[in-house]
């Protein structure tokens, strides 16, 4: 990781939010639930600019290809467009490293979202009924601040790393490039080994 990137990383995390002064477990259940969906909405854009690099000029249109499809089905087209449009093998493994951690945060969050939570001395208890060929399964469920915290970090984590993933192959035009660069503040030639760097701990 180069000094100027590892700058933007620290600088990322540091604007993006004060997670650490936080030590309410509802709070943190709450900045969760928006974090997520903001990791989300980060992902269509991408997407969207996927779009624009490849010749469209109308983002209502572009916009229209993803707006009500839910966390999956966006991070399958996801996938299955960064696999496309990356040229080496190695690339291609990072980007699934990268969509495996976005399955991670969006199980985790269909688990916060559907299950039923308490707070009993500042940590999240819960269960999320589930039938199974053996019967009723609880499923219990605790997660405390720090665990909370972490995963949040994760959300911003993803976010940051869509930032350093090129949106067209090398062999487009330069007239592409530009419209792209108009519309978009990714940051272009980084190689992907940085986002393969980046660390996730799921509790």
């Amino acid at each position: 990781m180069t000094k100027e990137i590892e700058k933007k990383f620290n600088d990322y995390f540091e604007n993006a939010f004060d997670v650490d002064s936080i030590g309410n477990a509802y709070e943190l259940y709450g900045m969760f639930c928006i974090h997520f969906e903001q990791m989300i909405e980060d992902i269509r854009e991408y997407l969207i600019a996927i779009l624009f690099a490849h010749g469209l000029m109308d983002r209502v249109i572009a916009k229209i290809q993803f707006a009500d499809l839910t966390a999956y089905p966006i991070k399958e087209r996801f996938l299955t467009t960064c696999i496309e449009i990356m040229e080496s093998d190695n690339d291609k493994k990072i980007i699934k490293k990268l969509a495996a951690k976005i399955d991670d945060a969006i199980s985790k969050r269909n688990e916060f979202v559907h299950g039923t939570w308490n707070m009993e001395n500042n940590c999240l208890t819960g269960y999320k009924h589930k039938l199974t060929k053996q019967g009723l399964d609880d499923n219990n469920m605790e997660i405390d601040c720090t665990s909370l915290k972490e995963i949040i970090y994760n959300l911003n984590k993803i976010s940051f790393c869509l930032d350093y993933i090129p949106t067209h192959s090398r062999n487009l035009s330069k007239t592409s490039d530009v419209v792209f660069q108009e519309v978009t503040n990714t940051i272009k030639g980084v190689n992907l080994e940085f986002v393969n760097k980046i660390t996730f701990k799921l509790p």
